[in-house]
């Protein structure tokens, strides 16, 4: 800092020396103003690209603004301006610390307007620790005449804040900022030239964020796209100032020549047509320049929007943008003259390429006009219908046709939309716009970001602290500061700015932040209901999926239905998956796959197809900023039953936590697991099955904006030991990071066939029930081969089971000792494998009363009295094989403990639930735990809903989610509070777990004090 507040920096053309100056809510910033980025464009550089500047010797003088470009005076009504105009200004707080860069583009219909302060004071903004630019670019004629010639190509104006960006670049390090976070925003014209700078090659890289405020590229003003219009403009423009011809390079001669400020009031007063006017069209507008050698626009730029915008983007409207149109002293107040024409030809009103649009809706011009008026009148009495009108037609439709394109861009980045409903009652917007009409106008945000120095005209005065007024310029100013930083634009919630403003997902709703004293998040209509289909590309082929409304109004995007192997069918069935064919064209994956032959318990039919093998995939965001952590749900259901369909596992609760989910189908019962201990039917199909999907999962899922190195296995019952095997088993190494067992792991009873005599006894047993006796595993595979896919299942689910195994809820198949294939899931005795434990972060747990599922839900079948008889008989009945090999103590000492002396009967039902619970789930633990983590569609049969979300069951919901997909993303189901800790190997004989209610909390497992240690219940018994 030198004498006088004045400081000093060197840039790349020589030094300047800024200035202190004191904000208008207290504090200072230093103000660099009149910054020369490209060479005047006068004489031979009039209509042509902007240059670099040249240097200049000594200290430059940067306290005052530079010349404006030539325009009319929206006050006086006078031209004022210079020709030489291409300067910036630069705010900070001071030039030492690197900040973050918001480069402000003006608005003004491309023809009026600055970057200086008499609009865009720095006051608000630079006091939220960023570098503010503030720039002049060439307006009307002398920015944006085309004649289609090479002497006159068009978009200089557009060019001018090009060299601008490129200056930032190149310099803006010396001011402490950081040319590596630019964030660009206008309003109006300067929002459209935002949006366009998105898509024009020129300004790629140029800038990292993007804010457009009430105007977009697809705005119907915001492009002149007929050539014959825009040379006619120019040739029209000759005529005025005394030179009639209709050859570009005799109309550039003798434009030229003019006086710039001539020109410029001849093109902005004397060229617009009578119903022009009416149109509010813009005469001078940003063209197709194919003529230039270095166009803004090498394409036509309706095909550079469909490509959507490729940085973080926010954008929005105010609640009535078109009320200054028609009534703002400011801008024009619409006659009763121009009212009658309106009514007598609603036509006269619509903008040309607003008109030109119309037939692809379609909609006719009467049909138009009744939407906003009914059958009344264009009159003075319906100027709220007519502002309403203005304000979708001229800046809310093509605002939202843009939020539609970039929902359904392949390059979709973080896109977040505002609606400004706050109506100041006491501040400047109203005092200056001057508009009659209530509501938030066009530009009157702008009075919230920016101090505007011409206040002081109007002897008007900032909004003090803590007034409304102020809260919502410490709110926006917080917001927009904030995106610019982060991309967020409320990455913490805080008193100021109080609501998450979450962006927008894919949809026929978009959620957008209502901007008013108290933000909320709402939900409103694209402009056209979008046909929700969502293309991607995997390796196998494109796959076109549909975006859905979930349970709580959340939107999700489904890929239904995706093979992942080839359907194991003919001589495939019993065998190894093989990874799935290309296909070509697109495939339809609204829709769910087959899933494997069942038992369907609710009808008892058989259900299914053998060709079972798909996955399904759900996100909220297929191009997220960042890769979301990946979740594959594999299904329970004894290895028998079930599928990854939303009839139990619809996503619509775990989607909400960003993060992507798979579920998936594998093969069931004996097309599965049948093992006869022979290379021709090794057994462990369907955990293979389940490798394969999580190997399609890697190759894919980036595909779907999941991360393939942040992978969560998860499952329930016999999925959760699957889970637990794949854990284990070296074929699945490295496809998952994380896993959950939800009551079932390896260890339970049921979860393999480890005897191979008993494996191979239920595969000939089967072959025998349909037809074929033999105990050679080849031929009873080449019989069973042909048996068809339903009979085999029926056949072996309803008559392969003994009396004894039904009442020991036996499984027909299961995992088994697979060391006869080529490429087994368990190499090694799989009690060998269990020792080794787990070595990814895992959890796991039960519910308090996993036993009561089997003999008292219709889904098993209830118990009978003649079970209990025969149990209470011989208690043997009720105990697994594979628990009766390893019983510590005797059977007789084990019914002791649940049942002392009394009889096995429906008065002690509660006494069996805990001894089969205990049993089953020994060491973990079953499915009522389901309805908090997905929605079950099938309610719709039965009449039920999802929780309200003022429950309890919401409440839960809520909280089991957010703890799997925390610990999904992180490794750690309560990263914030850490209240939920892992077990520790310190504990001597005490487990941490977390006992999971309305208060959830941690609890202790005592080893040998539990209901299901049997041995030490006995010993202290005995002692």
């Amino acid at each position: 800092i030198m004498d006088n507040n004045r400081v000093n920096v060197h840039v790349h053309e020589g030094r300047l020396i800024g200035i202190v100056e004191e904000a208008v809510h207290d504090g200072h910033y230093v103000a660099f103003r009149g910054i020369p980025y490209a060479k005047p464009p006068v004489g031979e550089l009039r209509f042509k690209d902007p240059l670099p500047p040249e240097r200049w010797f000594g200290d430059r003088d940067a306290s005052k603004y530079g010349n404006i470009a030539v325009q009319v005076d929206l006050l006086t009504r006078e031209i004022v301006g210079d020709e030489d105009c291409l300067y910036l200004n630069v705010y900070t707080i001071d030039i030492v610390k690197k900040r973050p860069i918001m480069v402000w583009i003006h608005g003004g219909g491309f023809a009026w307007g600055s970057g200086n302060a008499a609009w865009y004071g720095p006051d608000y903004i630079v006091r939220k620790d960023v570098v503010l630019v503030t720039l002049n670019y060439r307006l009307g004629a002398l920015g944006f005449l085309n004649l289609y010639d090479k002497v006159v190509t068009g978009n200089q104006g557009l060019k001018d804040v090009v060299k601008a960006l490129k200056w930032i670049q190149k310099n803006i390090s010396q001011f402490g900022g950081d040319p590596n976070n630019v964030t660009i925003f206008g309003e109006s014209a300067g929002g459209a030239i935002v949006h366009y700078l998105n898509l024009s090659p020129l300004g790629k890289g140029l800038f990292h964020k993007a804010i457009s405020q009430s105007g977009v590229a697809s705005n119907p003003w915001s492009l002149t796209e007929w050539t014959n219009k825009a040379m006619s403009r120019g040739f029209q423009l000759a005529e005025k100032l005394g030179k009639v011809t209709s050859d570009p390079k005799v109309a550039y001669e003798f434009l030229k020549t003019i006086d710039a400020k001539k020109l410029t009031k001849v093109g902005q007063k004397f060229l617009a047509t009578p119903v022009e006017r009416l149109q509010h069209v813009l005469l001078f507008t940003p063209t197709l320049d194919y003529e230039s050698t270095n166009p803004f626009f090498p394409e036509h730029p309706n095909k550079l929007i469909q490509r959507g915008v490729k940085v973080p983007w926010l954008l929005g409207n105010n609640s009535c943008e078109g009320s200054f149109l028609i009534c703002s002293t400011l801008f024009g107040q619409i006659s009763k003259k121009a009212l009658k024409e309106v009514d007598s030809d609603f036509t006269k009103t619509i903008m040309p390429r607003a008109l030109s649009a119309m037939s692809k809706i379609p909609i006719t011009v009467e049909e138009l006009r009744f939407l906003y008026f009914g059958n009344k009148a264009v009159s003075e009495e319906t100027l709220m219908n007519y502002a309403d009108f203005l304000s979708d037609v001229v800046f809310n439709r093509g605002i939202m046709e843009a939020v539609d394109i970039q929902m359904s861009s392949d390059s979709y980045t973080p896109t977040y939309l505002y609606k400004l409903s706050y109506e100041s009652k006491t501040y400047l917007g109203k005092e200056i716009i001057k508009v009659t009409l209530p509501g938030v106008t066009h530009a009157e945000d702008l009075f919230f970001l920016f101090y505007p120095h011409m206040m002081k005209e109007f002897n008007l005065s900032p909004p003090i602290s803590n007034s409304d007024d102020y809260k919502i310029i410490d709110c926006l100013t917080q917001m927009w500061t904030n995106f610019a930083k982060t991309g967020d634009p409320t990455p913490v919630i805080t008193n100021v700015t109080p609501t998450k403003w979450t962006p927008l997902k894919r949809g026929d709703m978009c959620d957008y932040l209502n901007i008013d004293l108290v933000p909320r998040m709402e939900s409103i209509h694209s402009v056209s209901i979008m046909d929700n289909r969502i293309e991607i590309h995997v390796q196998e082929g494109k796959l076109i999926g549909v975006v859905e409304k979930g349970v709580y109004n959340d939107y999700y995007t489904a890929f239904r239905g995706i093979p992942y192997a080839k359907p194991p069918i003919g001589e495939l069935r019993f065998k190894d998956p093989v990874p799935a064919e290309p296909w070509s064209g697109k495939r339809d994956a609204s829709k769910y796959g087959n899933i494997s032959v069942q038992i369907n318990h609710f009808k008892h039919e058989i259900e299914g197809n053998e060709d079972c093998l798909y996955l399904n995939v759900y996100t909220t965001n297929i191009k997220p900023s960042k890769k979301h952590a990946v979740m594959v749900w594999i299904h329970g259901g004894g290895f028998y039953q079930g599928s990854g369909d939303a009839v139990m596992y619809g996503p619509d609760y775990i989607v909400r936590k960003d993060v992507v989910l798979v579920t998936l189908n594998y093969r069931l019962g004996v097309l599965g697991y049948l093992n006869l201990y022979d290379k021709v039917a090794t057994g462990n199909q369907g955990l293979k099955d389940v490798i394969m999907a999580l190997r399609w999962v890697q190759k894919n899922i980036s595909e779907f904006g999941g991360n393939p190195d942040n992978v969560t296995i998860f499952g329930e019952s016999a999925g959760g030991a699957i889970v637990h095997y794949l854990t284990l088993s070296p074929l699945a190494e490295g496809l998952f990071h994380k896993a959950i067992s939800q009551s079932g792991v390896a260890t339970c009873p049921w979860s393999l066939t480890e005897r191979q005599s008993h494996s191979m006894n239920k595969g000939f047993r089967l072959a025998k029930i349909l037809g074929k006796t033999t105990a050679d595993p080849k031929v009873a595979y080449e019989f069973l081969k042909t048996i068809d896919a339903k009979k085999l299942i029926e056949t072996e689910q309803e008559s392969l089971l003994t009396e004894t195994e039904n009442l020991q809820y036996s499984l027909t198949c299961s995992p088994t000792l697979d060391h006869k294939s080529s490429n087994p899931v368990f190499p090694e005795d799989v009690k060998t494998f269990k020792r080794r434990g787990v070595k990814v972060p895992f959890l796991l747990g039960f519910t308090s009363c996993e036993g009561s599922f089997f003999p008292c839900s219709n889904w098993k079948g209830r118990m009978s009295k003649e079970k209990f008889r025969k149990i209470d008989s011989d208690f043997k009945n009720a105990i697994l094989p594979e628990t009766l090999s390893t019983l510590p103590i005797t059977v007789e000492e084990l019914r002791s403990l649940y049942f002392g002396d009394k009889a096995i009967s429906e008065e002690t039902l509660i006494n069996y639930v805990d001894f089969l619970g205990d049993e089953f789930f020994y060491r973990v633990s079953h499915a009522e735990e389901l309805a908090y983590l997905f929605y079950f569609n099938m309610l719709k049969d039965f009449g039920m809903s999802s929780p309200g979300i003022d429950s309890e069951d919401y409440k839960m919901i809520k909280c089991l989610t957010q703890m799997w997909t925390d610990f999904a993303k992180t490794g750690n189901p309560t990263p914030v509070t850490n209240m939920w800790l892992p077990v520790s190997d310190s504990q001597d004989g005490k487990y941490n777990y977390l006992n999971i209610d309305t208060i959830s909390q941690m609890k202790v497992f005592r080893k040998g004090e539990e209901r299901w240690d049997w041995e030490e219940r006995k010993n202290k018994l005995q002692r």
